[in-house]
């Protein structure tokens, strides 16, 4: 074992004096090649993650931006809701005493009188008052 490993390295050795220089030109611009890559490389991941927190905060800030522009809408929603909502019982208020004012017109509670008011009010014949 000794022998292959002995003889091994004698093969290695008679072979790098005669190749030293595909060695050398070869080999080291790779390893110097490595080194700057590394560099290289660690620059572009620093200027990923920096990027990344940009997009996290652009995100975010769209994310409030959105969340705000909700909240604003729902509270404009639920005043115009109320304003509509008052307008129309007011209409309703205005309906039913515009109503209860025809009805006290036109005689009161007493259906009858309200029947023959109609009638004559309109040159009707009044059924009612046949029979």
């Amino acid at each position: 074992m000794q022998l292959l490993t002995l003889t091994f390295w004698k093969n290695v050795w008679a072979w790098s004096k005669i190749n030293w220089k595909f060695l050398v030109g070869f080999a080291l611009p790779c390893i110097v090649l490595y080194f700057f890559n590394q560099r290289k490389a660690q620059n572009i991941l620093r200027k990923g993650i920096e990027l990344r927190k940009k997009q996290l905060d652009v995100t975010q800030r769209a994310a409030d931006l959105e969340s705000a522009g909700i909240k604003k809408n729902a509270a404009e929603f639920v005043n115009r809701v109320e304003e509509v909502t008052t307008r129309h019982e007011e209409a309703l208020r205005k309906l039913d005493s515009d109503n209860q004012a025809q009805h006290e017109k036109l005689g009161g509670s007493d259906v009858t009188h309200i029947t023959e008011a109609i009638a004559d009010r309109f040159g009707l014949d009044n059924g009612d008052k046949n029979e």
